[in-house]
């Protein structure tokens, strides 16, 4: 039996949390969690690490390094120290290099292998010497740890963008608009709302199919709108295609809004 024990059956609960919450504000321990990344242009390593403050006491870091074996590889000094707030966890970037030299070879900075073992070491350096991380990782649902171990269907996740904006299947169409020399952009969904946050925000039903009516419309009846560009979505060939594959390249051509009907001029 050991002297938290006895305390316990002494019925000292006051003491027990006192050397509890003790524990937690003295020292430091930072977990970590690494993530390696390969490019055909730049060296395999460690693109980044997660740390994550496990004491209730800010925590100072002035450097971190790896330890593969007997091989010590610098990861990032920071230029000013970063502070691990009590229990908070914060994202690093390592930069990338160009290559990885050990007595003038070059060395395949690469994981280790699974099931437990764990090759690559993360040390911080903080007040007065290095310390070794603890390893961790985030747990994930594929153990069966949710639902009580019930078999769970896995959703697919789709993402598509336009200039770095998330869009469903329900938006036909992607918008540029110029105002004041600026460029804009924003969605037309199936129904012809128009999401640019001013009037008119809808599409005549009559006009929705075709872009070049579509266009045309917007910038005819937007005078402070300078230009309009308008170019279908995967969502188009959905509504009006029975769901034809979307190739970007036939489909995805913009066309340019025109204030005035274009006449033709006879052939000869």
């Amino acid at each position: 039996m050991d002297w938290i024990e006895i305390l316990k059956y002494a019925g000292v609960p006051g003491a027990l949390l006192a050397i509890y919450f003790g524990h937690l504000r003295f020292g430091y321990k930072v977990g970590e969690h690494h993530t390696f990344n390969s490019t055909r242009f730049v060296a395999t390593g460690i693109s980044r690490v997660t740390l994550t403050n496990l004491k209730d006491r800010s925590t100072p870091i002035f450097a971190l390094y790896a330890v593969q074996g007997d091989v010590l590889i610098h990861l990032i000094k920071f230029d000013s120290p970063l502070v691990l707030k009590s229990f908070e966890s914060v994202k690093i970037d390592i930069p990338r290099v160009s290559e990885y030299l050990v007595d003038g070879k070059p060395y395949e900075f690469l994981p280790g292998p699974g099931e437990g073992f764990v090759r690559t070491k993360i040390y911080y350096s903080t007040v007065g010497k290095l310390r070794l991380c603890k390893p961790f990782s985030p747990p994930s649902p594929d153990e069966g740890g949710l639902e009580g171990g019930r078999a769970l269907k896995t959703a697919f996740i789709m993402t598509d963008e336009f200039n770095g904006r998330v869009y469903s299947p329900a938006v036909i169409y992607m918008l540029g608009y110029q105002v004041d020399g600026e460029w804009k952009d924003a969605f037309i969904d199936k129904a012809g709302f128009v999401g640019w946050g001013m009037l008119p925000n809808h599409i005549p039903k009559v006009a929705l199919q075709d872009p070049q009516l579509v266009a045309n419309h917007l910038l005819r009846s937007s005078p402070h709108v300078q230009d309009v560009m308008v170019r279908k979505a995967p969502g188009w060939n959905v509504q009006f295609a029975n769901g034809v594959p979307f190739n970007d390249r036939l489909d995805g051509r913009p066309f340019w809004g025109a204030r005035e009907a274009v006449i033709e001029e006879p052939a000869g």
